[in-house]
């Protein structure tokens, strides 16, 4: 699988958006991109800086990526997310994760997580 990454400084927050590897996956992957620009504009327009995305890196390299970058969260969208209406929210420091559904994110990121 491939993601994507939107840093958001301001919460020192990375977004990284999966897609698959299959033959259907140009559609899927074009599909995910779009839904991470659109989540990054709404991120944008609620005074949450964002950065990115990151289509050329792998996830493993999005990660170190988010690593280096003192990015305290990651959230991670993908086909799974997209067709359930969520976001997964990992904690880079601790290591978990748990999802939310993208209507409640940016109050969440807000609310400071």
């Amino acid at each position: 699988m491939k993601i994507l990454f939107f840093y958001i400084s301001f919460l020192t927050l990375i977004l990284a958006v999966i897609s698959c590897q299959n033959d259907e996956s140009k559609t899927s992957q074009e599909k995910i991109i779009k839904n991470a620009f659109l989540l990054a504009n709404s991120l944008a327009g609620n005074n949450i800086a964002v950065a990115g995305p990151y289509p050329d890196k792998s996830f493993k390299a999005q990660l170190r990526l988010a690593d280096s970058a003192g990015s305290k969260y990651t959230l991670i969208l993908g086909e799974n997310e997209i067709n359930s209406g969520s976001v997964t929210l990992k904690d880079m420091a601790g290591k978990t994760q748990e999802t939310v559904k993208q209507e409640d994110i940016i109050n969440r990121l807000k609310s400071g997580v």
